[in-house]
């Protein structure tokens, strides 16, 4: 178990967490050059704290929250005696784990997955024509091949062949209305919920909780609406 934690302390050394936040004030009385260096993690955290006090840590770009961070993360890997491990140590761990027969590469793409497109689009200086993100696809619980996908500002649209084609359901005749969660009742997949709104980015404001009776062809707005809702 202890070489396992010192592996993914290994592949956050590579990432964003930084075994040791070596640019910060408070580690300038620390060595932090040498792969062998060991140092105590409660002395890092008193270093940090001190540092703090004497500063204003809640206003905006204090790094307090950065240092927070860090010392949630990697209090998870600390040694019995206390210290951070090595560079030279999670280097070691990572050796050993890969040199097991059983041993799975945590960053392999195992994934099987295919673009449905679209492909053919044209570059903008700020945007890909006719390509935009999604917030939420669902499919139909009764029949797999059926799919509906939401779109920020773009409506619902549904596919009956597993998403090689797709047919926008309804734009309420508003310029743009965005889509970000779709439910389906299990027990008539015809009954349809859609939440309009894009909860993401506000690129669409929201009127309500929409219903549709039939599998999306016509939809009535429910009792929650703008009238009765912030």
């Amino acid at each position: 178990m202890k070489k396992l934690l010192l592996l993914l302390a290994l592949i956050s050394f590579f990432g964003v967490q930084g075994q040791y936040q070596t640019s910060t004030p408070w580690m300038e009385g620390f060595d932090v050059n040498s792969k062998s260096t060991k140092i105590k993690f409660k002395d890092i955290v008193d270093a940090g704290e001190a540092y703090f006090d004497s500063i204003d840590k809640l206003a905006k770009g204090s790094g307090y929250k950065q240092f927070k961070r860090w010392e949630a993360y990697w209090q998870d890997f600390v040694g019995s005696d206390g210290m951070v491990p090595t560079s030279t140590e999670l280097w070691e761990a990572w050796l050993d784990v890969e040199s097991q027969s059983n041993f799975r590469n945590p960053l392999a793409d195992e994934s099987n997955w295919t673009s449905l497109g679209p492909v053919d689009f044209v570059n903008r200086p700020f945007s890909s024509g006719n390509i935009g993100r999604l917030n939420v696809v669902v499919q139909d619980p009764s029949n797999s091949a059926t799919l509906y996908a939401g779109a920020p500002s773009g409506g619902i649209w549904k596919s009956t062949d597993s998403g090689a084609n797709w047919t926008q359901l309804i734009d309420f005749a508003l310029p743009t209305i965005g889509v970000s969660g779709i439910a389906i009742d299990k027990n008539d997949s015809n009954t349809i919920y859609i939440a309009t709104g894009d909860d993401d980015n506000a690129d669409s404001p929201a009127i309500g909780i929409w219903k549709s009776t039939d599998g999306g062809n016509t939809w009535a707005q429910t009792g929650l609406n703008p009238s009765n809702s912030p």
